[in-house]
């Protein structure tokens, strides 16, 4: 959208449509303004410069003459039918091999145990299907031990409890046991992400006891649904 908004012999009132447009949807998904400026002058300076001079034009030819390079899994009979035809389009295929030394004898290192992992994690109702959807950077059971001790204290303004001590619950709600109620839905290692795999679930999820939505609200999360 950038390149044709630089491109297109616009009139002073079409560009500033077009580019309010691009700044509209560009925040919708969660980019900032200063990124769709910095890619305006890089594709404006482009465009200058092929007008210019013929040098960038003569780089784009060189770099067609050489020869590419694709790492295919080796096997006999799809390989070699297939060498000819990508030679045709100048790539070369180099063969690769998957049984490498290292998943031939495996990790060295502990596994982990699911209730040290960190990422998106659920925790059953064990008497209805209704569930939580939450994150934890910690493990996950010291993150529930947190849900355990909320119930405990009786905290109907976390999600958990609430549930729990819903007068209006026909019969009575509980969360027997970390083995039984929660499970780990996602891994996730960086903390970066955890908002979205978030927000993702809880989106895509029905019949939650979450209180509130997830950390990021946008209108693509309901495609999910």
């Amino acid at each position: 959208m950038v390149h044709r908004l630089v491109s297109l012999p616009l009139s002073a009132m079409d560009y500033k449509t077009e580019y309010d447009h691009i700044l509209h949807l560009a925040h919708v998904n969660g980019y900032q303004k200063f990124l769709i400026d910095r890619l305006i002058i890089k594709h404006s300076r482009n465009i200058k410069n092929n007008h210019l001079s013929t040098l960038f034009a003569q780089n784009r030819e060189i770099s067609k003459s050489i020869q590419k390079r694709v790492s295919v899994t080796y096997a006999p009979n799809i390989t070699n039918k297939l060498k000819n035809t990508f030679e045709n389009f100048n790539i070369r295929m180099v063969h690769s091999n998957d049984k490498k030394l290292r998943t031939v004898l495996g990790s060295t290192k502990d596994k982990i145990h699911a209730t040290e992992k960190s990422g998106i994690y659920q925790i059953n109702c064990s008497t209805c299907d209704a569930k939580y959807i939450g994150q934890t950077r910690r493990s996950l059971k010291k993150r529930f031990d947190e849900h355990h001790r909320s119930v405990k204290n009786k905290e109907t303004d976390k999600a958990i409890a609430a549930h729990i001590f819903d007068l209006d619950n026909t019969a009575p709600h509980k969360i027997i046991s970390f083995d039984e109620n929660v499970k780990l839905i996602k891994q996730v290692t960086n903390p970066i992400k955890l908002d979205a795999y978030e927000s993702i679930y809880i989106s895509s999820s029905q019949n939650l006891m979450n209180l509130e939505d997830g950390p990021i609200n946008s209108p693509l999360f309901k495609i999910l649904k």
